[in-house]
């Protein structure tokens, strides 16, 4: 292998050439201006390594000197001889760095104004040691639990003459906000603000209109630029230029439109670096920012901590299809259940479905802690026979099993078995009434999945709380006693893997799809059906299923399994009932009270599984039916794409089908709700409502710029980049404030810090570490001759404030 130029680097996986490379060729491929260059495959390293007899058992600090001493084969020799001999930068591209989980931000080497043959093979070694350096393996261990890979891949592009340069994020670094993009400039070249070395110009643009809503100009005292020779030099900066922005709103706003184009196409936020010179922009950098902090405003969980999110893995906001279905009313055409139907108070924020389940006593007999209630079992005592309590959930469950999930599952069978041919050739009419009842069958197999939810909840319960009674056992090994007993009974799935079973023989697979028109779901994932594909259109998981059971033909069938699973269920029980004659007072009463749960639960838990397997069948056929609807409206021009039809309410799906509404009034509902999809989609959630940070009590407060959210407590360590020896006096949990400028690979102590007092600015290096290692940090700051080593103080890095803790 040899190597190979940036435009082509495309077409390699990204273990050869590192995300870095890859995204840059992303990049170039889309036509963005990203330099030419070229790169040297992770390969190339392997094989030196290997040459140079490196391997997991030498010190790290010996390879480090090993891999910087090594010489290179004449190939990459030969090959390295024959790029330009022009100025350049050789830079990392790591298969570790750039990515979703770590970014490894100036962790490794870049050399910059590379010059000659002797210069550039010097410096491709010291990108290769790099991986080896004190401070890349005290990040590494933070982030990752796996080995440095022995390998890396090296970008080597042309040097930019900038006159500026600088970094810029599609969202607030601070406190995540996606509408707006922060930026940070200097004169010259973009090192002194990814070092942090200098005071640097910080602006933040709308991400709408890109114009120019804050701006902090600083006094710009120092800058590097590419000098004669191709050196890089540090000079002052012009008196008449250091409190002259930078960047002026014509470039800023064309920076601007450059970081939306990347961050709607890697559809994350994105770090990127730029530079700016006579040829104009140039992307050199591009990148997912790792860990920003979520934004959600009008989060409803910060008021009421009764309220869920009932999506919390999903990350995409639900289709206004799917946000009817949990605001509309419910009008069930089928009978209620006797017991409490599981109804949340329902809202909508920014596109996510919030729930805040009724103070209703009815749902739990103890609603502060349900696990630990027992005032069913003196209810049930009252009773002569205990099995009363359940007589109306029997009636109700051979309602479900005898009616209810017939129904819609013939229903959703009916509509799985037309062709595409016949749904295409439908009249318009006809058409209308398949839609009509398409939306009817979605919303009553909703309301059997929220039917059961209580029932298969409290049998499990109730069964639990015996069982812990009886057996003293802890919770989580009671609770699988109890599913143990009541797991025994066939369940609907069960009849779906027979099917499988029987397709794994026989290579039939029609049945298997419109009987169940199922696909393996998240729980998440049946909330909106605009966002997966049934077996009717995507066969790949039954296609591996039934693979799968055909390299295992020794397995027992799901019959004897089901009939194992139910013996074991008799075991566990008789083995309770023993427990309770045996332990118990008054135990042939409580023999009665456990047999009547343990029947009951047997009776409605597989209605847990089942109500899922109902609502997934029904949300195929209903899938099947309005992409129908959108091919017709994407025929005739109303909307680009098929999905777009989950854009509209169900009402209004019903009314276009029927010809009851304006087609260009259709048109411009969708667009407008296709922008607004769009802007939903940039708020991120917390996965739980984040804490409220208050500032510790302390006494007088210095300010400084906010560079990572959080408050951190400790001693202070003042170290000045001048004496980097005394780093080695730093202790756990104390608050480092470094003084000065340049990088004396400090960054190796993040581990043990518990926050951050820097120079630099919000967008270097350093504080994408601390928003990665979760470290607060407050940057801006050069001096405060009140505070003195050793001072207890607080720091929050979410508004830049530094006090005394007294």
């Amino acid at each position: 292998m040899s190597i190979i130029s940036l435009a082509d680097a495309c077409n390699e996986d990204s273990t050869t050439i590192g995300p870095k490379v890859g995204n840059l060729a992303k990049l170039m491929q889309a036509g963005l201006p990203v330099p030419s260059g070229w790169v040297i495959p992770a390969q190339i390293c392997r094989e030196h390594f290997a040459a140079w007899g490196i391997n997991d058992d030498i010190p790290d600090a010996e390879i480090y000197a090993k891999v910087q001493d090594g010489e290179l084969t004449a190939e990459l020799l030969q090959a390295l001889a024959r790029l330009p001999d022009i100025p350049l930068a050789v830079r990392s591209s790591a298969a570790l760095e750039d990515g979703t989980s770590a970014s490894y931000s100036g962790v490794f080497e870049t050399v910059l104004g590379v010059k000659g043959h002797a210069s550039l093979t010097k410096a491709v070694r010291r990108v290769w040691a790099s991986l080896f350096s004190p401070k890349a393996l005290a990040y590494h261990r933070q982030v990752s639990k796996t080995n440095v890979p022995q390998c890396m891949a090296v970008l080597i592009m042309p040097m930019i003459d900038a006159h500026a340069a600088g970094v810029a994020f599609s969202a607030h670094p601070v406190d995540g906000n996606p509408f707006v993009i922060a930026v940070s400039a200097n004169y010259g070249l973009g090192t002194t603000v990814v070092d942090g070395k200098s005071q640097v110009d910080c602006f933040l643009l709308g991400w709408d209109t890109l114009a120019v809503r804050e701006r902090q100009i600083c006094c710009k005292t120092i800058g590097e630029f590419l000098g004669d020779g191709g050196h890089i030099q540090t000079r002052g900066i012009d008196r008449a230029m250091r409190e002259k922005p930078a960047l002026d709103d014509e470039i800023l706003h064309e920076i601007g439109g450059l970081v939306r184009e990347v961050d709607s196409l890697f559809n994350m936020r994105i770090d990127m670096e730029f530079a700016v010179s006579e040829q104009g922009i140039a992307v050199l950098q591009a990148r997912p920012v790792v860990n920003l902090p979520p934004y959600f405003p009008d989060d409803p969980r910060l008021d009421n901590k009764e309220v869920i999110c009932c999506h919390q893995e999903r990350m995409e906001p639900l289709t206004p299809y799917a946000q009817a279905g949990f605001v509309d009313d419910i009008d069930p055409t089928f009978p209620l259940p006797p017991w409490p139907m599981e109804l949340c108070e329902m809202s909508i924020h920014h596109g996510r479905a919030f729930g805040k389940i009724p103070n209703n006593p009815e749902l739990t007999d103890c609603p502060e802690s349900p696990w630990e209630d027992r005032s069913f079992i003196k209810r049930m005592l009252s009773y002569d026979d205990p099995n009363i309590v359940y007589k109306d959930w029997y009636e109700y469950a051979d309602v479900v099993y005898g009616q209810m999930i017939p129904s819609l599952r013939a229903r959703s069978e009916h509509i799985l078995r037309m062709s595409d041919d016949l749904l295409h050739a439908m009249s318009q009419c006809d058409f209308a009434d398949l839609v009509d009842e398409a939306v009817r069958l979605d919303r009553e197999a909703g309301t059997l999945y929220l039917a059961g939810s209580y029932p298969t909840y409290e049998t499990l319960r109730r069964i639990d709380v015996i069982v812990r009674d009886c057996l003293s056992l802890p919770w989580q090994q009671s609770q699988q006693v109890a599913l143990t007993m009541i797991q025994g009974a066939p369940k609907l799935t069960h009849l779906r893997d027979a099917e499988i079973e029987q397709a794994a023989r026989d290579d039939k697979l029609e049945n298997v799809i419109a009987h169940w028109g199922y696909s393996f779901l998240r729980r998440d994932d049946l909330l909106d059906i605009a966002t997966w594909r049934s077996w009717r259109e995507d066969t790949t998981p039954l296609d591996l299923a039934v693979s799968n059971l055909r390299k295992i033909p020794d397995m027992p069938s799901i019959s004897e399994r089901v009939q194992c699973a139910a013996d074991e269920s008799d075991v566990r029980f008789g083995e309770v009932l023993e427990a309770i004659r045996s332990s118990m007072s008054g135990g042939e009463s409580y023999e009665k009270i456990f047999a009547a749960c343990v029947r009951a639960s047997r009776r409605i838990f597989p209605l847990k599984d089942d109500r899922d397997l109902v609502l997934s069948h029904a949300q195929s056929a209903v899938r099947l039916v309005l992409c129908e609807a959108g091919r017709r409206l994407v025929k005739v021009g109303v909307i680009e794409n098929v999905d777009d039809i989950f854009l509209l309410h169900p009402d209004e799906i019903v009314a276009v089908a029927s010809d009851k509404l304006d087609l260009h009034r259709i048109a411009v509902l969708v667009r407008q709700r296709e922008t607004e999809q769009r802007r939903l989609a940039r708020y991120t959630m917390a996965q739980l409502p984040p804490p409220i940070q208050e500032s510790l009590p302390g006494g007088e407060v210095f300010q400084g710029e906010p560079a990572n959210a959080g408050v951190a407590e400790g001693p202070v360590r003042i170290i000045s980049t001048d004496h980097p020896e005394e780093l080695a006096k730093l202790q756990p949990g104390e608050i480092l404030w470094l003084r000065g400028e340049g990088k004396v690979g400090w960054t190796m102590y993040f581990p043990i810090i518990a926050g951050l007092i820097y120079c630099g600015n919000w967008l270097c290096h350093e504080t994408n570490l601390c928003r990665e290692l979760g470290i607060p940090a407050v940057t801006g700051v050069r001096d405060i001759p009140a505070i003195r080593n050793g001072d207890l103080i607080s720091i929050d890095g979410g508004t830049g404030t530094i006090s005394f803790v007294r």
